[in-house]
């Protein structure tokens, strides 16, 4: 399978469902509209490309037991097209990688400098966060960590700047459509939506941030 293919809109759809939680079939149709039967489907052809992963759940009070759907490792796509070098591949990423590839996708491109420096100050340490998340429409980078930063902002001679806020993920307003995840760290994904955590992915693959 071209891995083009991999990408078209009810895949890719799923693939959104999924990095917000693990889901069974069911589910996954019920918030995409669809029929189990074209969910399943797609879902077979991204467990072949390993791009997801499942697990069955034991039965618990009668119920027949449940497949959970979740993302594999995170990865990304790459495609380049430059001066003698132009080629396509998927990329294992590492928090390092997945922060700094989320912040080129700021598509106001000066914030995304600004967050850009801030991940390269603590590029060593990223693995250490809980998250590092950027929200458009307050321009605040929001992290989580033990690691003592002592910035407020970020370009404050500058004119433009983002504040810096430490805050819990779960103070967060999730569903935001500004809010922009750089990193996470992967939760237990092996209960169903009930028991909804963020992923490592979480709305990096919905919204590409930014402002303009």
């Amino acid at each position: 399978m071209e891995n083009e293919t991999l990408f078209t809109s009810t895949k890719w759809e799923v693939l959104e469902s999924l990095s917000k939680t693990a889901k069974t079939p069911l589910e996954i149709a019920r918030t995409l509209n669809t029929s189990i039967a074209n969910v399943s489907q797609q879902l077979r052809l991204l467990e072949l490309a390993g791009l997801v992963n499942k697990k069955r759940l034991p039965r618990s009070q009668g119920n027949e037991r449940r497949i959970v759907y979740s993302l594999a490792l995170p990865i990304a796509y790459s495609v380049v097209a430059s001066n003698r070098n132009a080629r396509k591949e998927f990329i294992e990423l590492n928090p390092e990688r997945e922060a700094l590839l989320s912040a080129w996708m700021i598509q106001d491109k000066v914030y995304a400098r600004l967050v850009e420096d801030f991940l390269l100050m603590h590029f060593y340490t990223i693995k250490d966060f809980d998250y590092v998340a950027f929200e458009s429409s307050s321009t605040t980078l929001y992290y989580d960590t033990k690691e003592t930063i002592k910035e407020k902002s970020l370009g404050k001679d500058a004119s433009v700047s983002i504040t810096l806020k430490k805050s819990s993920i779960t103070e967060l307003d999730l569903e935001s459509d500004s809010l922009h995840f750089l990193f996470a760290k992967r939760q237990d994904n092996s209960s169903a939506s009930s028991h909804s955590t963020s992923t490592g992915v979480t709305k990096n693959r919905r919204n590409s941030g930014g402002g303009n």
